[in-house]
């Protein structure tokens, strides 16, 4: 029982770091609005609302906040169902995952879009919490044999 405690404390602390992350970024460029170019035509940064789902498909944004709420909780219950919370590795992909779902509903709920603004030429523009959640969810895909429970 104590272990499960210690897990929880670990996956709150790591998710509440990604999301700090992911929330101090948004506010960041939405609050001063920043554009610039890394390497210009292929990698830059800068703001874009999204009031659709995934690729910016077109959505309604109560939708969006039901499903996603859902889905955070069926994707808890089935990790801690499944996976194996031993592995400092299932430790960091749940953390990720969660503050990612997390992040993108905030803005939802606080904008009624979603703050992207990492644009890569060849790839819709996103944020932290998708990098988050898409890292994540290739991990548990490429790797759920290692990360399962027994």
């Amino acid at each position: 029982m104590k272990s499960n405690y210690k897990k929880i404390l670990q996956i709150a602390g790591l998710t509440f770091l990604f999301l700090l992350t992911d929330q101090i970024t948004k506010y960041l460029i939405v609050k001063y609005q920043v554009f610039f170019d890394i390497i210009p035509g292929y990698f830059s940064i800068h703001e874009q609302f999204n009031t659709g789902a995934a690729f910016s498909m077109p959505i309604p944004s109560i939708i969006l906040v039901i499903v996603t709420t859902v889905l955070i909780f069926v994707s808890g219950y089935l990790g801690v169902k499944n996976l194996n919370f031993k592995k400092w590795a299932t430790v960091i992909v749940a953390s990720m995952f969660l503050s990612g779902a997390i992040g993108n509903l905030i803005d939802r709920i606080r904008l009624g879009a979603v703050v992207d603004f990492i644009d890569i030429w060849f790839y819709p523009v996103f944020n932290l919490a998708d990098l988050f959640l898409t890292v994540s969810i290739f991990y548990i895909l490429i790797f759920y044999g290692k990360i399962k429970r027994s």
